[in-house]
């Protein structure tokens, strides 16, 4: 254990009714979530944990952040793999939250969950629903797959979010964020779509697929639909994804960290809350965690002695 380098611990933090428990190494992630109980909090250093386990409780989970920011140092907290809710009796958790997680694979949650979020995370593939939710909040993310779901949601809500993928879920809010695939029947507020592509029957919407849709103060490259039902309110159209970012011109390049989503005529394209369309106006990926910080391990007369800020 003397030769473990400071970059090299992975440490999970678990906070309960005012104590605090260090679980370290690479299954820590998965020793604190099994000594957890309701209610409690893990806060998880930097680093890649690539033993996950199954989030089975109505806990928070924060790491140090989705991606490196180079002006102060901080490095991202990396689940190299799926993460998943699920309660083994089918029970509803309620109130669990994520943030400033980077997680490599998917994220599914198959337990019934009520008052959920996650916010500032990123997901390399898709972002998937497959129990009953309630009050369901993802502010922040970057979700480089789609948005599926085969159950209905309750007042779920998108907001400052980039997605890559296809849009399959429902009955939904989606507020300030930019969507790169098709999308399904949503209330769409104040957002940026760049998909337009050319199938057998000619060039397309992202809605071509979809009725019943309500868009509100959108930018889009075409209100074209197979179904009439769809209401486009003051939305903007333009010719092409060049037209709308100044940093972007191809609308099948996927999320990078150094985009700046700065738009070309801010002063123009305004929404229904006076501000700019797009994830700027609330745009941040600064995990609210503490970070564990200068990590470092000592022997004396047998005891293993942790030091950290």
């Amino acid at each position: 254990m003397a030769t473990w380098a400071q970059n090299e611990l992975l440490t999970a933090m678990l906070h309960h009714e005012g104590e605090t428990t260090l679980f370290i190494g690479p299954e820590s992630f998965i020793e604190a979530e099994e000594a957890s109980v309701d209610g409690d909090v893990i806060t998880l250093s930097s680093g890649d944990f690539k033993l996950l386990p199954v989030i089975k409780k109505s806990i928070s989970v924060y790491g140090a952040g989705f991606e490196e920011a180079a002006a102060t140092g901080r490095q991202k907290t990396t689940l190299a793999g799926d993460l998943i809710i699920i309660q083994a009796e089918g029970a509803t958790l309620s109130g669990v939250h994520l943030e400033g997680l980077n997680i490599s694979g998917t994220f599914k949650f198959t337990t019934p969950l009520e008052n959920f979020v996650m916010e500032k995370c990123y997901v390399g593939s898709d972002f998937s629903i497959y129990a009953a939710n309630n009050n369901t909040i993802v502010s922040n993310c970057v979700i480089n797959g789609g948005v599926t779901t085969g159950v209905e949601t309750t007042n779920c809500l998108f907001e400052y979010c980039y997605i890559y993928g296809d849009v399959s879920i429902t009955s939904s809010t989606f507020n300030h964020c930019i969507t790169c695939g098709t999308l399904s029947t949503n209330t769409y507020t104040n957002c940026i779509f760049t998909y337009y592509q050319y199938i057998a029957q000619g060039w397309r919407s992202p809605f071509y697929h979809t009725g019943g849709a309500t868009v509100t103060n959108c930018i889009l490259l075409s209100t074209e639909s197979n179904s009439s039902s769809n209401t486009f309110t003051n939305c903007y159209v333009v010719k092409s994804v060049g037209d709308i970012f100044t940093d972007e011109t191809n609308s099948l390049n996927p999320y990078s960290a150094a985009r700046t989503f700065e738009l070309k005529q801010p002063e123009t394209w305004i929404g229904t809350d006076g501000l700019e369309v797009g994830i700027r106006p609330g745009w941040s990926k600064v995990s609210r965690s503490a970070e564990l910080k200068n990590i470092t391990t000592t022997i004396s007369d047998g005891n293993l002695t942790i030091d950290y800020q």
